[in-house]
């Protein structure tokens, strides 16, 4: 059986609304009186304590870049609801510090490659809540072995690089990223958007923009880097890297000598979802 969810958004009565999510629903053979009294759960993959690594040669032989797309959790796994919106700030705010020193640490500082980026993945759901940094590098110079190495020395050395920041920096990057969750979505599309996430999600949390913006300005530097520290440091600590691997670049099974930190197990992409279906689930 399955459940069906619509949205409609826009310049509709609610009674309009209502006969078009009736027309979508009886296209598909929907049936309200089969379908289960709560949606699905969606399913996540835990990560591996100390890392595992992924190879993925490149199936084009004229490609010579290499690329490492490193994923590490931020968050415990922890029940949705002990989701605060002080915590998620929290989460909000390490993201927006760390994301740009990592671009000017790895692009700028090391010439790594011209393509660095910092993101942040949310993963909510009505049970459980969880959180990941993401760093993409990709580099004609180096292996991506190597350019992983680089991506751990960064955040080794970011708890220190965060604690050496000023309170003035600090309060001012803080009520920066308070005043745009605080923008309203300049379109249509974007709000819509904004709240099919909610749903999609199945968190309903259609003012959590508002909510994360007031505790922003509640967020502490310590608590940043409590966080930081047990992401980054801690005996915890999850990650999983995908090593793309140039066409004149051998496809490593072992650690390069000298490697920062290096995954515990190295993996050829063939292997995915074998230890996918191995992993406990959140």
């Amino acid at each position: 059986s399955s459940r069906v969810e619509c949205m409609s958004f826009g310049n509709l009565s609610p009674e309009e609304a209502l006969v078009m999510a009736q027309a979508v629903a009886h296209g598909l053979g929907y049936s309200a009186a089969k379908a289960p009294a709560e949606p699905a759960e969606l399913r996540a993959v835990a990560l591996s304590l100390n890392g595992t690594a992924f190879t993925i040669p490149t199936p084009n032989p004229e490609q010579s870049n290499s690329a490492l797309l490193g994923t590490f959790q931020l968050l415990p796994v922890i029940p949705s609801r002990e989701l605060t919106s002080k915590k998620a700030a929290t989460l909000h705010l390490l993201q927006n510090l760390v994301k740009q020193a990592c671009k000017d640490q790895l692009r700028t500082r090391e010439l790594l490659g011209y393509t660095v980026s910092c993101s942040h993945k949310a993963v909510r759901s009505r049970t459980y809540s969880t959180s990941y940094l993401q760093v993409l590098v990709q580099s004609g110079n180096y292996s991506a072995a190597y350019l992983d190495s680089r991506a751990m020395n960064f955040f080794n050395h970011s708890v220190t690089n965060l604690a050496e920041l000023s309170d003035l920096d600090f309060k001012t990057s803080r009520k920066s990223l308070a005043k745009s969750a605080r923008k309203k979505p300049t379109s249509l599309s974007l709000e819509a958007s904004k709240y099919w996430t909610e749903i999609s999600e199945h968190t309903y949390t259609f003012n959590i923009s508002k909510a994360k913006s007031e505790a922003l300005l509640n967020v502490t530097k310590a608590e940043v880097q409590e966080m930081l520290q047990d992401a980054v440091l801690g005996t915890g600590r999850r990650r999983v890297s995908l090593w793309f691997i140039a066409a004149d670049k051998p496809v490593p099974t072992t650690p390069e000598p000298n490697q920062i930190d290096p995954p515990q197990v190295i993996l050829p992409v063939t292997a995915l979802e074998g230890w996918k279906a191995a992993q406990p689930s959140l």
